[in-house]
């Protein structure tokens, strides 16, 4: 998409800028943190997808990802999180997160769900 918007910009001498990607990307120290917060709010809540960048799967996912981080933008009580578990492996040891894409839900009032992926579970999500 940048690419798009640089030569848009460069054929029309417009200066728009790139937006931002859109799902918002944590380090697993950072989403304890969030997570931690949760307590403050029992109606909030974080909808995370654990993934490794070189997984074809995660990689499949990425736009619907986006769209749902979109799709729930303006909603105060629903962050949707990435979080680059290949880097920081902690995320299996801490969260469970032991294959990719591993999509998990924490709940303010401290409920915890996980949605089971396989490639053929992509076309329902």
């Amino acid at each position: 998409m940048s690419a798009l918007i640089d030569w848009v910009n460069e054929e029309t001498g417009l200066s728009v800028p790139v937006p931002e990607s859109g799902t918002k990307e944590l380090t697993v120290p950072e989403l304890q943190n969030e997570v931690a917060s949760l307590k403050e709010n029992s109606q909030k809540c974080l909808v995370v997808k654990f993934y490794a960048p070189w997984c074809g799967h995660c990689k499949s996912l990425a736009p619907t990802w986006d769209e749902l981080n979109d799709f729930f933008g303006n909603e105060d009580n629903v962050s949707v999180i990435k979080v680059d578990a290949d880097k920081d492996r902690t995320a299996g040891q801490i969260y469970g997160a032991k294959g990719f894409p591993t999509l998990k839900l924490f709940k303010g009032d401290g409920r915890r769900s996980h949605l089971h992926c396989t490639k053929r579970s992509y076309a329902v999500i």
